[in-house]
């Protein structure tokens, strides 16, 4: 892994475990194996799987479903397994970009 100058780290929105592995063992990995300057982004999966708590804020909009999508992401109204504070607070913790996509919707969320 040593030639590696970015690293991928996968895990799924809606998984506690996924995001405790990601944390003490994927993201470990590249930090103790990779070049020094080896960049991670971490990548949330199957953002289609949150659910909506309320949606009084987006009533009447008619905005594309990705808009959508990261409005909900942004004003917190989406169920997930790991609150968004934690997951932003390992991203900075590593300088890492965040992502969040849904193969299912086709959309790719930068956060």
């Amino acid at each position: 892994m040593q030639s590696v100058s970015n690293a991928p780290t996968i895990r799924a929105v809606r998984s506690r475990s996924s995001f405790d592995c990601l944390q003490h063992k994927w993201i470990r990995k590249v930090v103790d194996e990779a070049e020094a300057d080896c960049h991670i982004c971490i990548v949330g999966t199957k953002l289609d799987l949150v659910e909506v708590r309320s949606l009084p804020a987006l009533l009447g909009c008619k905005s594309s479903r990705l808009t959508v999508a990261h409005m909900l992401y942004q004003m917190g109204l989406a169920t997930r397994a790991v609150p968004r504070e934690e997951v932003i607070a390992l991203t900075a913790k590593h300088c890492a970009d965040l992502f969040e996509t849904s193969a299912k919707q086709a959309c790719i969320l930068a956060a």
